[in-house]
């Protein structure tokens, strides 16, 4: 929101000390777009559909 705080609501129960991650772009975004965000703001994704293509 404006004073740069989100909520986060977890659709599962978290156990503690796992890692929860918030993905930017569509689950779908072609292996292209991801790898323009890359270049273009330096964003590493470490989903397993990026992990499986590099």
């Amino acid at each position: 929101d404006r004073d740069g705080q989100a909520t986060i609501v977890a659709l599962k129960a978290i156990s503690k000390g796992e890692e929860v991650t918030i993905s930017y772009v569509e689950e779908d975004l072609p292996l292209e777009g991801r790898s323009a965000l890359r270049a273009d703001y330096g964003f590493i994704c470490k989903c397993v559909k990026c992990q499986e293509k590099s």
